[in-house]
């Protein structure tokens, strides 16, 4: 199948290529064949007599036009596959705070666009709104292979920044982009090294003559021996930290009561997976039910299932 005005986009290897052949998989504009994907390399595209990459040339009338604007190609995708709306802004307001974005991440340096980032996303989910936009795939596409270049510790030190990025690579219609490209950086687990934590265990507390570290020793063995009662409210610092939990936004695309519960809502929660979740939530008493379809939620996506 085949359109005789369709839209060619040549791309190359550069930063902004990648995010304009994610957008596509995203929306699904290649397996929709409404654009057509040219790769070209710096000699192939100086003989198409293109100024620069990506390009996304189109014809009408028997006139040829071409536009280097990642974001117009990129909003020009969208138009195409109906995302327009959410992806490129559903406001002025929001248009212009991913447009200025596109600007702002390409003038910036890898190392001070993680930075940058990792303070915008201190309160936010995405960049620019409640959802995944423009703006997001852009900014990914910049700093993916930077990030995947961080050491563990540098990642912990952008806890926001490596939030937003493994929220992004999870996404439904990236994930499988990420594997077959080699883009997926480490999980939340793996910034742990269980070594270190063994060596901690298993570190002995040096030995110490004096009669008044040994008074300070019998002491602490009392106390360990008859540890004091828990006061309410006492936070139990040996519990797991709280960073291994893989919380994500959601989107209630279902919901209906649960049929053996006067108490329960089942709900379809889609958080980016191929398939939604299925959750069993206890509000059927206290949020009417066209409340909670349709809203955003926070789920913890690797609790174990009850």
């Amino acid at each position: 199948k085949t359109y005789p005005s369709m839209a060619k986009i040549h791309l190359g290897e550069d930063s902004k290529s990648l995010a304009v052949r994610i957008v596509a998989h995203f929306t699904r504009a290649i397996d929709s064949e409404v654009i057509q994907i040219v790769e070209t390399t710096s000699e192939e595209h100086k003989e198409e007599k293109l100024l620069s990459i990506p390009a996304l040339v189109t014809s009408e009338d028997g006139r040829k036009f071409v536009n280097y604007s990642p974001y117009s190609i990129i909003e020009h995708i969208c138009k195409l596959t109906h995302f327009q709306k959410g992806f490129v802004g559903k406001s002025e307001l929001q248009q212009s705070k991913i447009l200025s974005y596109f600007e702002v991440i390409e003038k910036q340096d890898e190392k001070i666009l993680a930075k940058a980032l990792h303070n915008d996303l201190k309160l936010r989910t995405y960049l620019a709104g409640y959802n995944i936009t423009a703006a997001d795939i852009f900014a990914y596409a910049h700093i993916i292979t930077y990030a995947k270049g961080l050491s563990k510790k540098d990642l912990s030190q952008h806890e926001n920044l490596f939030r937003w990025i493994d929220q992004i690579q999870h996404s439904s219609g990236i994930q499988k982009f990420a594997v077959d490209h080699d883009l997926l950086i480490i999980s939340a687990d793996d910034l742990i090294d269980p070594a270190s934590m063994e060596e901690t265990k298993e570190a002995k507390p040096e030995k110490n003559n004096s009669k008044k570290d040994k008074k300070q020793q019998n002491k602490g063995n009392k106390q360990k021996n008859n540890p004091p009662a828990k006061k309410q409210g006492e936070v139990d610092y040996k519990a797991e930290p709280v960073t291994l939990v893989d919380f994500r936004v959601g989107h209630i695309v279902k919901v209906w009561p649960h049929p053996d519960s006067d108490y329960l809502y089942c709900c379809s929660i889609d958080i980016g997976e191929a398939e939604p979740r299925s959750i069993a939530t206890g509000l059927q008493k206290v949020v009417p039910i066209e409340v909670i379809q349709d809203a955003m939620v926070i789920v913890a996506a690797n609790l174990k299932a009850r």
